[in-house]
């Protein structure tokens, strides 16, 4: 994958973020976020938080879609957690208003053996849901 990058071809998403934490490049400049140590892409959990912040702003497919500059097809297909073109899940990102490395999973750590999310997310309960 790092080859295809160097020549400018495209590259998968989690390999396009891990190339931007190995040498440092914030691929979403304009949404804090820290550095971090590069990993895989979690799309499931990237699919699951898009539907849920379409649906806390009542849009539908469409307007979803003409939010993003998308047709609804392109707007299911991130719901389902189909592969994307990396502009596809940095637009994605940024209507969510959320870093595209929140979706970076940590390596698995030696003292612990396992991998979790950078950072871990907020617990989110019914309680937490009403007070928003």
């Amino acid at each position: 994958e790092l080859r295809k990058a160097m020549t400018g071809k495209q590259v998968q998403v989690g390999s396009y973020l891990r190339i931007c934490a190995a040498i440092g490049f914030d691929p979403c400049p304009d949404l804090p976020h820290p550095m971090v140590e590069p990993g895989e892409f979690n799309a499931l959990a990237f699919a699951m938080a898009f539907r849920i912040k379409r649906g806390l702003r009542g849009h539908d497919y469409e307007e979803a879609g003409a939010a993003m500059g998308f047709k609804p097809a392109t707007v299911r297909r991130i719901e389902c957690g189909n592969p994307t073109s990396v502009s596809v899940m940095m637009k994605a990102a940024k209507y969510m208003q959320l870093h595209a490395f929140s979706w970076v999973i940590r390596p698995v750590s030696k003292n612990k053996g396992m991998s979790v999310p950078y950072p871990s997310p907020a617990y989110v309960s019914r309680e937490t849901m009403g007070a928003a």
